[in-house]
């Protein structure tokens, strides 16, 4: 009421040419004076609220925190109620300074009748516009406070090749924004190597999110700064992305050229880190060579039993993949296998591009592997992956050995990967066939008594369902484009998601690098070089489940013809009924036969993808 009475009477005033006696002078004064007083004080109270608020934010979420917990309602709600008791105070005190601007206009219009009281009113008003002023820069400093404090922080990982330096030379990211010197190489981010490290340097810098910075790697030396001979590099991490994030380069080259390079170049990639990430200098190192094949005969050879699949000139729809077998497989631990070519086009003789294979070490271990490849040399990728993932993954985790340390089963697994990723490069050099366009997804699994690990990538798929419970227990995640976390990925590196929607509003997501006509359907595979600098990764995923025996437990493996039309609850339900009814062959059969008529259903005509499936009842 006080501020409404000011303004009639002034308005009243301001109408009339008459003389203004001291007496309502000093009513005016004493009344605006009234209203300052009250909005000041109103507003210091609010005020003292919002920092007791930012005290409660301080004390629940200290600024360490990236991302608020979603279990942690308490600092959620009192972080919502400091936002909006800033925002609120902010627009009373801006409407305070606007109406108090307008009463010191109204006011200097009447300084003309020579009022010492209006000039003392005039004076009273501006100062409690400056103290408003006042209020209102500290609100928007606790504002642009917190936003700093909710801001999500990306911990970015940078891990570079370099063997170009000599001592006394420093190797640094310098780049576009303030945390990578701002383009000075004195303010760069520094990597460390070491005697056992190099040529492999790594750093670790902090950025608010989203990310979109240009970068170089710098030698430092002494007499002069010797920048990389390339274009800029670039890093893009969205807003809602989950890190930390890893960086892997070397110096003066952006991305694998070709086989016949492999000497020269590393393999870039950016991903988010699992636990237990492959070694670095192991994962990096680029002089790699290819296994022999003798190398792998005699592990098979050491083992009790091995079975693999083997390629045939040609091919025929619902042609069944012929066996290499190595030893004797107990037989309550044979697996049923069923590797059967598609039907892709008229008079199809394009090879089967899946391939298995099942080892059974002296320790009481066996492991499955299955895999589907893609591209022109796709199947060339999945027959050696077959094979190499059982001598990567017996070396690394000492099954071969018989000292195997199962607590360090999960990294030996991640090793074996990028190994099995290494070598498939170093074979395409050898034998001259493309891994730039070509790959193969992979998922195996080691099985002894109760417990059963698996490791994928892409999207053949690993299920683990009980016959007497008749449900599933465990399957293993996609990696597709269309999964948040794996385009998260590949945008940040500069990879693109294309989406299609087919006429019979289907749907299919397919990574491409800018400007180029191979796309890939899967986010992490073996092989794909070309797509391997734009986010497709090698990292497989790990887990460990325990199962009952006594429940009669299976594991299927499958590769994505199986997987397409089919959930993995359905399968495993219909794979326990028909194992309890005929047996496991029969429930493979019929599975694929399922398979097949889903296929034909969605794509009309005979066509259907190759299936794979191996079963293991324990």
């Amino acid at each position: 009421m006080a501020l409404l009475t000011v303004d009639s009477l002034l308005d009243d005033r301001l109408s009339k040419p008459a003389r203004i006696d001291a007496e309502q002078h000093a009513e005016a004064h004493t009344l605006l004076a009234g209203k300052a007083n009250v909005q000041a004080a109103s507003l210091q109270v609010e005020l003292s609220q919002a920092v007791k608020s930012k005290a409660e934010i301080d004390a629940v979420a200290p600024p360490q925190v990236l991302v608020i917990d979603a279990q942690d309602e308490l600092a959620a709600q009192t972080r919502a109620t400091a936002a909006s008791s800033c925002e609120s105070l902010k627009e009373v005190a801006e409407s305070a300074c606007a109406r108090t601007a307008h009463l010191a206009q109204q006011l200097q219009g009447l300084q003309h009748l020579e009022s010492k009281e209006l000039a003392e009113l005039v004076q009273s008003a501006e100062k409690a516009k400056h103290h408003l002023d006042e209020i209102l820069e500290q609100l928007q400093r606790l504002k642009a406070s917190e936003q700093r404090k909710t801001s999500r922080r990306q911990e970015i990982r940078f891990r570079a090749v370099c063997s170009e330096t000599v001592v006394g030379d420093e190797l640094k990211v310098v780049g576009s924004c303030r945390e990578l010197g701002g383009w000075d190489t004195g303010r760069g981010l520094v990597l460390q190597t070491s005697a056992d490290a190099f040529p492999l340097w790594t750093g670790l810098v902090t950025m608010d999110a989203p990310v979109e910075v240009e970068f170089k790697l710098v030698i430092a030396r002494p007499s002069r700064d010797e920048w990389e001979d390339l274009q800029n590099r670039s890093l893009r991490i969205p807003a809602d992305s989950d890190g930390p994030w890893e960086v892997s380069l070397q110096y003066n080259h952006s991305s694998m050229v070709g086989p016949k390079h492999l000497a020269q170049n590393a393999w870039p990639r950016l991903l988010g880190r699992a636990p237990g990430d492959c070694d670095e200098k192991d994962a990096l190192d680029h002089h790699v060579r290819a296994v022999g094949q003798d190398e792998l005969d005699a592990l098979m050879t050491r083992v009790v039993g091995h079975i693999h699949g083997l390629s045939a000139p040609l091919e025929t729809p619902g042609q069944l993949r012929e066996c290499a077998c190595f030893g004797t497989i107990p037989s309550n631990l044979l697996p049923t296998i069923l590797c059967e070519k598609g039907n892709k086009q008229k008079m199809d003789t394009s090879p089967n591009q899946d391939n298995f294979s099942v080892t059974h070490f002296q320790t009481g271990h066996t492991l499955i592997c299955a895999c589907d490849g893609h591209g022109k040399h796709g199947h060339i990728a999945a027959a050696r992956a077959a094979q190499t993932m059982p001598f990567f993954i017996a070396t690394e985790t000492g099954i071969s050995h018989g000292t195997i340390n199962e607590a360090g089963m999960e990294e030996a697994m991640l090793h074996a990967f990028q190994k099995a990723e290494n070598d498939l490069v170093a074979h395409s050099a050898q034998h001259v066939w493309d891994v730039g366009t070509s790959g193969t997804t992979a998922v195996v699994a080691l099985v002894k008594g109760h417990n059963i690990w698996t490791a994928n990538l892409g999207d053949s798929r690993a299920a683990i369902g009980s016959v007497l419970d008749r449900k599933l227990t465990f399957a293993t995640k996609d990696h597709t484009p269309q999964c948040a976390k794996e385009r998260a990925r590949v945008e940040a590196m500069g990879g693109q998601v294309v989406s299609e929607i087919h006429p019979d509003g289907r749907a299919t997501h397919r990574i491409f690098s800018k400007g180029a006509t191979y796309g890939l359907s899967v986010a992490r595979t073996l092989g794909d070089q070309s797509l391997k600098s734009h986010g497709v990764c090698a990292v497989p995923e790990v887990a460990h489940t325990m199962v009952d025996p006594s429940r009669k437990a299976f594991v299927l493996l499958a590769s994505d013809g199986l997987w397409e039309f089919l959930d993995s609850k359905s399968v495993v339900k219909a794979a326990a009924d028909q194992i309890a009814q005929a047996g496991p062959a029969m429930a493979v059969q019929l599975l694929h036969k399922e398979a097949k008529k889903k296929w034909r259903q969605v794509h009309g005509g005979k066509y259907s993808d190759d299936i794979t499936s191996v079963l293991l009842q324990l």
